[in-house]
């Protein structure tokens, strides 16, 4: 039994020379590996580092441009308050003169009417005496 533990022991040596042989060169590329590995971090680092400077550049631009456009919309809320405003007074203003002007006018093409009407009737009644002589005259001669 001595002999089968001695070879037993010699092959359980030999495998652990080969597992050692073997395992060196898987250590040395792992390590090489994370080596790689390590460097392809960092350099993604440097380059996240990059990307972020560039979107907080960004971000603040967009900030920039909607404080713009929020102060360009108040502007045009200013605008539009005072165009109705402009509205409002030419309104009152339109009403004043019409107040003003309509009267006057209004009762000179009353009294104009009133004339016509009157020239009218005048011009008929100047016409029917005429009509109304000749038979009275006719009358008289008769």
């Amino acid at each position: 039994m001595s002999t089968s533990l001695e070879i037993a022991s010699l092959i359980a040596l030999m495998l652990f020379i080969i597992l050692v042989i073997c395992l060196i060169p898987t250590v040395f590329y792992v390590r090489r590996k994370l080596a790689d590995l390590l460097l392809a971090t960092k350099n993604l680092e440097s380059e996240l580092h990059i990307i972020v400077q560039d979107s907080r550049e960004l971000v603040q631009n967009v900030n920039a441009i909607t404080m713009r456009v929020n102060e360009q919309i108040d502007d045009a809320g200013k605008v539009v308050h005072v165009v109705a405003q402009w509205a409002g007074m030419a309104n009152r203003l339109v009403t004043a003169v019409g107040l003003i002007i309509e009267p006057p006018i209004t009762g000179l093409a009353r009294n104009i009417s009133i004339f016509r009407l009157g020239l009218a009737v005048f011009t008929q009644a100047l016409c029917s005496k005429k009509t109304n002589k000749q038979p009275k005259e006719e009358e008289d001669h008769v």
